[in-house]
């Protein structure tokens, strides 16, 4: 399935730095445009997720928020199902992650894309502009972007 057009997932850490939050946003201003998606999904956290919101609300894409009722791992309307549902729904997936993150709820959701059945997640081309993006937007340490 080609990217343009697709339904894109915007997830990551819900804790940045404030050069964490200008290079995410940043980062996610150059996916949109990249993707041009008809819907982006995100989690409802602080963090990756709040600027995705704000940043579709610039753009004019409609948003959807997973939000756990639950803030554990397991169980019903958790953040295992919140995850889930985000990985089911997309057909192409970013992840903005902070090196400070102890996490990897946002990497279970992205490697959960990736073993769907093909017939909807296509897996988009490595993006190689978003680390010089990030590192004019803040220290080239301080997160990673990848488009998968």
């Amino acid at each position: 399935m080609s990217a343009r057009g697709c339904v894109l997932a915007i997830v990551g850490s819900h804790e940045l730095t404030d050069s964490e939050v200008v290079g995410a946003a940043v980062y996610v201003d150059h996916v949109i445009r990249e993707h041009q998606p008809r819907l982006i999904l995100s989690g409802g956290a602080d963090g990756v997720d709040s600027i995705a919101h704000a940043r579709a609300v610039v753009f004019g894409i409609p948003f959807e928020a997973k939000v756990p009722k639950r803030h554990r791992w397991a169980g019903p309307g958790g953040l295992k199902e919140r995850n889930s549902y985000i990985a089911q729904g997309c057909e192409c997936l970013a992840r903005i992650v902070s090196p400070a993150t102890t996490t990897y709820g946002s990497g279970w959701t992205a490697d959960e894309a990736q073993r769907r059945p093909s017939d909807r997640f296509g897996r988009c081309r490595k993006d190689r502009r978003a680390p010089r993006l990030l590192r004019r937007a803040g220290r080239r340490e301080d997160l990673h972007g990848t488009v998968e």
